[in-house]
């Protein structure tokens, strides 16, 4: 993906990709990804604040059951006692933020094969995911620059609807739909000059479905008597016909008359 400049549909958090780039987690990445974790680690916190004896400890031994003992180093763990709650709290924190590190050793060994391993620092986790997945949102203007038309133009009718119903209509999971469903992947690249081939719209057809053939990035766009069918048509298609193996399909296939009109699929 960083090389060829096609980005990947992968949902990670980013903690995950501030991971990667060689950079330290703390507690509130942590809260992104595991409550349950800062639920425990605050009822620590408040356990911390109270001065327990040992007595008064062992009435809190069904809320303790979660805190297991950690390892801290070479044979040796730290076991949770009223006089060690802080010294705990921190150990119980790292094994926590430390649980990924083998996998992410991993990851970056595979991708040292692709990219120089410094280059990764350089970059914020946002900045990471973006250069690896695109933009979470699509840019149809720049969609719209790297377009170009056969019987159809850019002025007509149903060109116009087209990027409205993308810009307004369409929401932005629907567009990835429409994307994978044009072109099999779910993100547009960053800058035009990533775009390994123009994205090109042909006239076919009337009032029917639309269909596409991925590996040339091509649309058959049939001719739309309103706004309202081509919504219709469009989100059959890109919500029925995601697969990208076989490209006719939506036409030979799909029959809009036969299928049950949903709410959120029609609406």
């Amino acid at each position: 993906s960083i090389r060829t400049k096609s980005p990947l549909g992968l949902h990670l958090a980013l903690p995950f990709w501030k991971a990667l780039a060689g950079k330290t987690l703390t507690l509130n990445d942590i809260e992104e990804i595991d409550k349950q974790f800062i639920s425990e680690y605050q009822f620590l916190t408040e356990l911390a604040g109270y001065g327990f004896d040992e007595d008064d400890f062992e009435d809190f031994e069904e809320q303790l059951t979660p805190y297991k003992p950690v390892v801290v180093g070479p044979g040796k763990t730290i076991i949770l006692k009223h006089n060690n709650i802080k010294e705990y709290q921190k150990h119980f924190l790292s094994k926590r933020i430390t649980a990924w590190d083998s996998k992410i050793r991993s990851i970056r060994e595979g991708l040292g094969n692709i990219v120089p391993i410094p280059v990764l620092s350089l970059y914020t986790a946002p900045q990471l995911e973006k250069l690896v997945c695109g933009s979470k949102m699509q840019d149809w203007e720049l969609l719209k620059q790297n377009t170009e038309y056969s019987g159809h133009t850019k002025t007509s009718q149903t060109i116009i609807w087209l990027w409205e119903a993308l810009e307004n209509d369409f929401s932005p999971e629907e567009g990835q739909l429409f994307i994978r469903f044009c072109w099999g992947r779910t993100h547009l690249p960053p800058k035009s000059e990533d775009f390994s081939r123009k994205f090109t719209i042909d006239k076919d057809g009337f009032d029917s479905l639309p269909r596409a053939t991925t590996c040339f990035f091509k649309l058959y766009c049939p001719e739309y008597s309103s706004k309202e069918n081509l919504l219709k048509m469009f989100r059959i298609a890109f919500n029925y016909c995601s697969a990208i193996d076989n490209d006719n399909y939506a036409r030979t296939e799909i029959n809009p008359d036969e299928i049950q009109a949903d709410e959120q699929i029609f609406d």
